[in-house]
This record gives C-alpha cells, sequence and structure tokens, in this order.
C-alpha cells in the first residue's frame, strides 16, 4: 500500500515536472518568434532571443529531470505491484513505507 503511494505521488511529481517545462517551453518560443519578428526593435530582439535561449535550456532541462523523476515512479509502482508480501519481521523491515 505505501509502495503503490509513494510510486505514484513520484509519477504524478515527474508528470507536474514535465508539464512546467512544457509551459516554460512554449513562452520561450514566443520570446523566439518576438526575437525574429522584422518590426522588433534590434535591443529588444537581442533581449528576446537571450531570454528565449536561456528559458529553452530550462525547458530541456525540465523535461530530462522530469522524464527521470516519471521513469523510477513507474519502476517503483511496477516493482510494488509485482512484489509479494513480505516473509517475516526481516523482510518488514527492508521495504520503504510511507
Amino acid at each position: 500500500e505505501g509502495d503503490l503511494i509513494g510510486g505514484g505521488l513520484l509519477l504524478g511529481l515527474g508528470l507536474a515536472a514535465l508539464a512546467g517545462a512544457s509551459v516554460v517551453a512554449g513562452i520561450a518560443f514566443e520570446r523566439r518568434q518576438l526575437a525574429e519578428r522584422p518590426e522588433t526593435a534590434m535591443i529588444e530582439a537581442f533581449e528576446a532571443a537571450a531570454l528565449a535561449d536561456d528559458l529553452a535550456l530550462a525547458a530541456n532541462i525540465g523535461w530530462v529531470a522530469g522524464g527521470a523523476v516519471v521513469l523510477a515512479g513507474a519502476i517503483w509502482l511496477i516493482v510494488a505491484m509485482t512484489q509479494g508480501p513480505p516473509d517475516g519481521p526481516e523482510a518488514a523491515r527492508a521495504r520503504l513505507r510511507f
């Protein structure tokens, strides 16, 4: 029971990180489009391009980290669902419980 909750929480946290990274990527895309418009002043275009690059990097890091957390949560859930009940007090102490 506790293992399923922990794995589910980890999976949900990873999905939230992926969603947040996607929002940041959307903002980066919008800033990049602003920088590439011909009517955008040069200094504003440089600032928007620099911000777009920084946000794109943050989004990429968020996607990688979120994906890793989703994978860890999925593995945790798979192991928790396929693992039988513990045998004796030694096995009970080795399990992670919340």
